[in-house]
């Protein structure tokens, strides 16, 4: 298989880094700002978390697993860059909402709604690694929601990238 070349991902996920973009500074130049917060030691312990769960991945499809692990559509490593605008679109809205609503009347209501519309429009957007993984990355929205909104989007948008990174080195180191 061809690794799409990282000028294709970047025409294609142009209009998402550019939404991205635009989350950061409109939340950067609100009274939103704390949000975007960056927590270096929760993410070291991440990263510390990340070794071993990578460790653990490799043992598994080294050990455990006979058969092609190649994705549909291998990647670069550069896309690992992109996905910080995952978390702005689906996760930091809903805090802001959430912020917005607080002790008004429909508040839970609302909230609950349009957190349960964002899980299903993420597990939708990632029904290309196959319904079951979709529906159980739909639950990284309410996780993102709560994380983000304990030690700031920043941490989870760094944290994000470097899992996506360790996941398509993994992939790409076991499906040559």
């Amino acid at each position: 298989r061809e690794f799409m070349s990282f000028s294709e991902i970047a025409f294609r996920m142009f209009p998402y880094w550019f939404f991205g973009i635009f989350m950061i500074y409109a939340v950067y130049n609100s009274k939103h700002r704390d949000l975007l917060r960056i927590d270096f030691k929760i993410l070291i312990k991440f990263c510390v978390f990340l070794i071993g769960i990578t460790a653990l991945r490799c043992w598994a499809i080294q050990y455990s697993y006979s058969g092609d692990i190649g994705s549909p559509t291998p990647m670069p490593w550069q896309v690992a860059l992109t996905v910080f605008w995952e978390d702005l679109a689906y996760a930091l809205p809903l805090v802001i909402l959430k912020r917005f609503t607080n002790g008004k009347r429909f508040g839970k209501i609302i909230n609950l709604t349009v957190l349960t519309i964002s899980m299903l429009l993420f597990g939708l957007a990632h029904t290309y690694q196959g319904w079951q993984a979709a529906f159980i990355l739909s639950f990284y929205i309410p996780f993102s929601v709560k994380a983000g909104e304990k030690r700031g989007f920043g941490t989870m948008m760094l944290g994000h990238s470097l899992y996506d990174l360790a996941t398509i080195l993994l992939i790409q180191h076991f499906a040559r």
